[in-house]
């Protein structure tokens, strides 16, 4: 399998935890280190063959638009779904759901707010290596706040 070549962002949150900055900018247009974390986001996946993104807009989403007034980044289409209504994630998976094609055998979903430096090529090769529905990369936090189920695969808190 090769790396999916349609991302999904994150990016409809509210960004509460960052006010006052995020009161007329998304938390993942914040800038870091002069470029917006969004971006740096698509950079990472651009490297690994990434060649369209996918949105999702909520609070201040017009900012969006001043971002991004063609459409694209770096010569990849980025297409922006707006929700009225926050959806959480398995809804912004279904509104999207219009834009995605048959050619889209893998879809990636990545949070537009995280900076990381994640080895995304791996997780795609084991993603298709364990012929699994979904795959979740997840990073305890410093307290450890992930719990699994070994026995079962699965992923508790």
């Amino acid at each position: 399998m090769s790396f999916p070549k349609t991302a999904f962002l994150l990016g409809a949150g509210l960004g509460t935890r960052l006010r006052p900055l995020t009161d007329r900018c998304p938390k993942p247009l914040l800038p870091l280190g002069g470029k917006p974390i969004l971006c740096r986001a698509m950079d990472a996946l651009l490297a690994c063959g990434a060649e369209r993104f996918i949105v999702n807009t909520h609070h201040a989403a017009g900012v969006y638009a001043e971002k991004f007034p063609t459409g694209t980044y770096r010569g990849a289409p980025v297409a922006f779904v707006h929700e009225p209504v926050l959806l959480d994630t398995g809804g912004g998976l279904k509104n999207i759901e219009p834009l995605l094609s048959p050619d889209d055998e893998n879809l990636l979903l990545f949070n537009g707010d995280v900076f990381a430096a994640l080895d995304l090529k791996k997780l795609a090769a084991e993603h298709a290596r364990s012929r699994a529905l979904a795959t979740l990369l997840l990073r305890t936090d410093a307290r450890g706040n992930v719990e699994f189920d070994d026995a079962a695969g699965t992923v508790l808190d």
